[in-house]
């Protein structure tokens, strides 16, 4: 659809917590032109195109801040989330990988993306594996999207396993393939990754500008390998991938402790931080870490939950993620921020939902997306409403709404979803 259009529903919810009634955004280039009531900015526009979503709320698209889409299509091959132990699963995961197709690899990339979309999440920050980023067959990007170039090495400097040279020319291949595309850097984790080469991969995202995540304090078990170099990743892991002749570390305290003395926590998002104490979450505080939480997958892996309350006393801003369906039962943040509502009654259904708009955005390090104002990107859905006559409740919203509920998704101005037929 060319041109300027007009999209008025009952209700706009530019950011969580703040409502237009009887409203209406208007759209043009890709972006938001303007937005207000419905009956103003029609007669400044007489000639845009117009579409009503009846009955609905109209919102910034939901913002996915972490995911491994390349598993979509390799869940049947893991084991059920929580039928081993979280190390056993790693295991199971890189065995999949290695056994996996690369049609299954590029179908399950397709099918993520679309039930991303299906759900009314319009951009996602994805963790993918180097072959992904120099492939020109990869499927087309329906949503806006980060991807993190996944690193996983012991090697102490980029030089020592032509890192350079496919970091290079993975971030010049994305940069100009598509419009909704950007890319990061996404060292894996601080027992996956050595600290030298973490270093070097921060000082690069800080030259590029790039964005940076890891995933971080997620386990039991890496708190101890960073403690005493013992336990299941030294045991299971390391001789598993044949890395059993590398040192293990025993620095004495955990990896959070251990970055943070060390400085690698510049310009990083971190994802999990389940192990996080208040502490060392005052010290992210400090540092400008964005904390990415995923809920439901430290739950069915058997990892502590994240120290919410002290997060946000921290002044923190945490996003979320879903991760992978290796580790939950969908790839909705509607089940996510469901999970979140029961589990930590206290919180309000405004801080879940701007977990999941505007602290993703900035996670990902994106300006002008995860929320409704002129001049940001035209990402946002239509949320059938049961009572579309009374002021919406975010907690009924979070309780209720599911994939049927999704009336109409956009992406950069372009229907991707109509419950009407796309125009």
């Amino acid at each position: 659809m060319d041109g300027q259009y007009l999209i008025s529903a009952p209700w706009i919810m530019p950011r969580p917590g703040t409502f237009i009634a009887d409203g209406a955004v208007l759209v043009a280039n890709q972006r938001i032109v303007r937005l207000g009531q419905a009956g103003e900015i029609s007669g400044s526009f007489p000639n845009a195109a117009r579409i009503h979503q009846e009955d609905c709320l109209l919102m910034p698209g939901l913002i996915n801040a972490h995911c491994h889409l390349e598993l979509t299509a390799l869940s049947s091959l893991c084991p059920r989330p929580g039928t081993v132990d979280f190390i056993d699963w790693i295991l199971s995961v890189i065995t999949a990988k290695k056994k996996a197709p690369e049609k299954l690899f590029k179908d399950g990339l397709a099918a993520g993306q679309q039930l991303l979309l299906e759900s009314g999440t319009t951009c996602v920050g994805d963790y993918h594996s180097p072959q992904w980023f120099q492939t020109d067959d990869a499927p087309r990007n329906q949503i806006r999207a980060v991807h993190f170039l996944e690193i996983i090495s012991r090697e102490e400097s980029l030089e020592q396993d032509r890192q350079p040279e496919l970091l290079e020319s993975c971030l010049v291949h994305e940069s100009t393939q598509d419009s909704l595309v950007q890319v990061g850097i996404a060292p894996h984790s601080p027992y996956t990754v050595s600290l030298p080469l973490l270093g070097q991969l921060i000082t690069m995202a800080e030259k590029h500008r790039l964005p940076l995540s890891m995933h971080l304090g997620e386990s039991t078990a890496e708190s101890r390998f960073f403690r005493d170099g013992r336990g299941p990743i030294a045991t299971k892991l390391y001789p598993f991938v044949g890395w059993q002749d590398f040192p293990p570390p025993a620095y004495g305290k955990d990896s959070i402790d251990t970055l943070l003395q060390e400085n690698l926590l510049r310009c990083l998002s971190a994802v999990h931080l389940g192990t996080a104490r208040s502490d060392q979450l005052k010290e992210f505080a400090r540092l400008a870490v964005k904390p990415i939480l995923c809920p439901r997958s430290n739950h069915t892996l058997g990892n502590p939950l994240p120290d919410l309350e002290a997060m946000l006393n921290s002044g923190l801003a945490p996003a979320l993620g879903t991760d992978s369906l290796a580790s939950v039962g969908s790839l909705s943040l509607w089940d996510e921020m469901r999970f979140l509502h029961q589990n930590f009654p206290d919180l309000p259904a405004e801080i879940i939902l701007t977990m999941a708009t505007v602290n993703g955005a900035a996670a990902l390090g994106l300006q002008d997306v995860g929320q409704l104002a002129p001049e940001c990107q035209a990402d946002m859905i239509a949320v059938q409403l049961r009572t579309p006559r009374q002021i919406p409740s975010l907690d009924e919203l979070i309780k209720h709404t599911d994939i049927q509920d999704i009336r109409m998704v956009m992406v950069g101005g372009k229907i991707e979803k109509s419950a009407t037929g796309i125009p």
